[in-house]
């Protein structure tokens, strides 16, 4: 395989306060993205992650561990775009390997795999991370040429911080004061290359509509239309199960 898979590929990042529905986020998108070909007709997971309801969870395939990438940053210390872009590299492959079962005599893998150099191309991988109130170089990536989108999950309003600060609390119970402290430092960073979406004041608002408009930005030619009515059937439980029980 040659890389860099970066320069090929495109690897899109949502990255939330844990609590604060970027899975929710990460499955529609899926859903709604033609290009992945995702189907799920399980809307919530079975059990909730603690006693409290709205700590259910939207069902969604996880492949790799969030925490994989706050090893990477407190643990191997990066101090360069080099380290940081060999671990995005790393991610990316290894999204892709353990989400396909390869097919060598499959004629329509052509879209994906160079005939003689096995190189992939033309994917999108998406991945959730908590970067909490550590800073990613994301601009710089970008500048050096690797194909790195990162949605930051945050609230802009008070309904919507009101909406982030009870789910995470509900969802992970730390103190009061550990999410007092954390959420702005989140909401707030200075996240240059980082694109900002105030998915929490809209889920608060239940504005189904807007949410889907701003997935269909995101996607372009690549949105899926004729999903758009199960998105809106997951967007009605998820406010159904989870944020009217806040």
């Amino acid at each position: 395989m040659k890389y860099p898979f970066l320069t090929n590929n495109e690897l899109v990042l949502v990255d939330y306060l844990p609590g604060s529905s970027g899975q929710l986020l990460l499955r529609l998108w899926s859903e709604l993205d033609s290009t992945l070909n995702y189907t799920n007709d399980k809307i919530l997971a079975d059990v909730t992650i603690n006693a409290h309801k709205s700590s259910k969870e939207i069902d969604y395939d996880i492949l790799m561990p969030k925490r994989l990438t706050n090893w990477f940053i407190d643990k191997c210390e990066p101090d360069n775009i080099n380290d940081y872009a060999q671990y995005f590299e790393f991610l990316g492959t290894s999204l892709v390997a353990m989400s396909q079962r390869w097919n060598w005599a499959d004629n329509t893998s052509q879209k994906f795999y160079d005939d003689h150099t096995y190189q992939i191309k033309n994917r999108r991988v998406l991945f959730g991370i908590h970067s909490w109130h550590k800073h990613i170089p994301f601009k710089e990536l970008q500048a050096a040429g690797y194909n790195i989108k990162c949605i930051s999950v945050v609230a802009h309003t008070d309904k919507g911080k009101d909406y982030q600060y009870k789910r995470c609390r509900a969802c992970y119970p730390q103190t009061e004061q550990f999410w007092k402290n954390i959420i702005p430092l989140f909401n707030n960073k200075n996240k240059e290359g980082i694109e900002y979406f105030d998915f929490c004041t809209l889920l608060a608002n239940k504005d189904s509509t807007s949410i889907i408009e701003w997935v269909s930005s995101q996607l372009g030619s690549d949105f899926n239309q004729t999903k758009v009515s199960y998105a809106i059937e997951i967007l009605d439980t998820y406010y159904d199960e989870i944020v009217n029980n806040l």
